[in-house]
């Protein structure tokens, strides 16, 4: 069936195939500006979402979250972003409907750092317009519970130091977060079990 879809091109020929099974129970509801944003688990199919969230950003949202000034999110690149597992790696997305259909407004993920790990790098990005609302540190919080509940233990980041929407949603995180700073770059660790 898989195959026929590939040749019938209803899907791409390189199409990852999901592994994990969705947590719908992650599924929350927040609001922010007065406007409910609806929150969960990426899925295979947010791919031409997350294409427009990407090209919705400046290019500063971009350079903070990639340190690189990227220019495309083709398909190959975006595909590994919304095909996770849901353990080893986890993504959640800020969804709104605007103009009649869903657009992501923010996305936050986690990737253990190994197979075995108990630490898991996390990184966040926010569209320009929906910054500094809150829905940033909303997500550094409800990722990290997520990970805890499942035996994570601690979170690392890399941070340039001119971030400054991404080190204030640290100094507002629910959980104490260490900053150590070389060149340029900060590097963050938060530890759940400091968390009481």
């Amino acid at each position: 069936m898989l195959e026929e879809a590939k040749d019938n091109l209803y899907i791409y020929g390189d199409q990852l195939i999901p592994v994990g099974i969705y947590p719908s129970e992650l599924e929350v509801t927040a609001t922010f500006r007065g406007e409910k944003v609806f929150v969960r688990p990426i899925k295979a199919t947010d791919e031409s979402m997350m294409q427009d969230f990407f090209y919705s950003l400046s290019d500063r949202s971009i350079y903070q979250r990639y340190f690189a000034p990227l220019r495309a999110m083709p398909h190959q690149t975006v595909q590994t972003m919304t095909t996770i597992d849901y353990v080893q790696e986890m993504a959640i997305v800020g969804v709104v409907r605007r103009e009649g259909r869903e657009r992501i407004i923010a996305v936050g993920r986690y990737g253990l750092l190994g197979e075995c790990s108990e630490s898991a790098e996390m990184a966040f990005t926010v569209r320009d317009d929906w910054q500094n609302i809150g829905i940033g540190t909303f997500l550094l919080n409800y990722l990290a519970d997520i990970a805890e509940q499942r035996g994570i233990k601690a979170f690392t980041a890399e941070i340039l130091e001119t971030n400054g929407p991404m080190l204030t949603i640290l100094r507002r995180a629910k959980r104490p977060v260490n900053l150590a700073y070389e060149d340029g770059v900060y590097v963050a660790t938060m530890k759940f079990e400091d968390h009481g």
